[in-house]
């Protein structure tokens, strides 16, 4: 259903906002901060609601919601992961009171063989590395 909204394409990203029936039917989707936009998009997705059959805005008898696959279940054994935490900044240097209340939070896992690509043999904790360019970009 994502691969049909708002990116129209398969793969990357799936952040936004959906609207869809419970039969998994995509009526509108957008990825934005502006409440316009979500607001439009909101309203045009509940027309489309509006004028699907019954049949397609009911949820079955026998629904159980239960997701396929949950990314922390796929933590890499004997690998790493890499957390970045990212704030908006308004000022520079930042100044605490001029902080943005916008932040993102993202994460790069890598299995054992990917880790030996670029770090050695026997890591150690407090131990710091260059990262590879492609990574640090």
């Amino acid at each position: 259903m994502a691969n049909k909204g708002h990116y129209r394409r398969v793969g990357g990203t799936r952040q936004g906002i959906y609207v869809c029936s419970p039969s998994g039917i995509l009526l509108n989707s957008v990825n934005s901060l502006n409440p316009d936009d979500v607001l439009k998009m909101i309203e045009i997705g509940l027309d489309k609601w509006n004028s699907l059959p019954l049949s397609d805005r009911q949820v079955f008898n026998d629904f159980e919601p239960k997701a396929r696959h949950r990314w922390e279940n796929s933590y890499p054994e004997n690998g790493m992961v890499l957390n970045l935490s990212k704030i908006d900044l308004f000022t520079d240097p930042p100044l605490q009171s001029e902080r943005s209340d916008r932040w993102n939070r993202d994460y790069v896992w890598f299995n054992k063989d990917e880790t030996r690509l670029w770090l050695p043999e026997n890591p150690q904790k407090g131990d710091i590395y260059n990262l590879p360019d492609i990574l640090s970009d």
